[in-house]
């Protein structure tokens, strides 16, 4: 029996603004979250005052407003701030920056980015603690789609998402589950799961905050730091009988093809020949590059 999946989702300013060709401030964001708002659904939402106002405002809008929640928090550092400082710590270690093949990606220099990733399982966690969550929820990234990024019909996000899922904790992965080691993934910025949607019942979320934060952890003990896709993996990893996962070709399907089947998919662009030549070129150095482990 198809059930109403609650959504779960949060945004704070973490400065990314300023952050060069990772530039995505506020207006950006509330952009983004603007084109699937219009989701019938009840929604949960993590935010500052200001954002509040503007989430609560586009959702009024959409005669949604008594379906919303906002939950505001004025320092998202208050909500674990102890592993918020484990995190800051490792991550001003210059050895710790220089280990990640991009020292220039948020996930290799920024603390408070590694952080609010880290707290997508902890929101959904808090808003079952405090009953506003009944049977499946799902966390749902505030940026989803990227503003028409796959499904760009946007009338078509007006629909209550139901679909039956198991008990399973569900995630969704961008290649096959190995047991290649965990330095690895973190030097070379593979990415296992996708961190946009995230779906389980209730009772699983606060296990698998705990998960998480373990996982991070035991990444900072070591003296590195990664985002959410890394520490889901960890998380799977410590307990894959908690887990059901599901291989998707792009970010943003899932929804289409659990329980959104009339969405309208964005046909992808046909790379160009040399496109395609310097995509390749790129994989054969990077195995290259992991036989000699330059």
């Amino acid at each position: 029996m198809e059930e109403e999946i609650t959504l779960v989702t949060a945004y704070f300013d973490i400065g990314r603004g300023e952050w060069g060709k990772f530039k995505r401030g506020d207006n950006k964001y509330i952009s983004y979250f603007k084109l699937w708002a219009r989701m019938k659904n009840k929604l949960i939402v993590y935010t500052n005052p200001e954002v509040a106002k503007e989430v609560l405002a586009i959702r009024e809008a959409y005669g949604l407003r008594e379906r919303t929640q906002v939950i505001v928090i004025d320092d998202v550092k208050s909500c674990d701030m102890d592993i918020y400082q484990k995190i800051e710590k490792t991550m001003q270690h210059p050895v710790s920056r220089r280990f990640h093949r991009h020292p220039n990606y948020p996930e290799s220099f920024s603390p408070i980015f590694n952080y609010v990733v880290l707290l997508k399982p902890y929101f959904v966690a808090d808003a079952v603690k405090r009953n506003l969550v009944t049977g499946t929820a799902a966390w749902i990234d505030f940026g989803f789609n990227h503003g028409g990024e796959l499904f760009y019909k946007l009338e078509e996000f007006d629909y209550i998402w139901k679909y039956d899922f198991t008990d399973k904790i569900h995630i969704f992965t961008a290649r096959e589950l190995d047991d290649e080691p965990i330095f690895q993934v973190v030097k070379y910025m593979d990415v296992y799961i996708r961190g946009n949607l995230i779906i389980a019942q209730d009772y699983r979320w606060a296990e698998l905050w705990q998960l998480w934060r373990n996982a991070m952890v035991s990444l900072t003990d070591v003296g590195l730091s990664d985002d959410d896709q890394t520490i889901s993996l960890m998380a799977y990893r410590a307990k894959p009988e908690l887990f059901e996962a599901h291989y998707m070709q792009t970010w943003c399907l899932p929804l289409k093809l659990y329980g959104g089947e009339h969405f309208t998919m964005r046909e992808e662009k046909k790379r160009s020949k040399v496109s395609l030549f310097f995509r390749n070129l790129e994989k054969k150095i990077k195995l290259k590059l992991r036989e000699h482990d330059l």
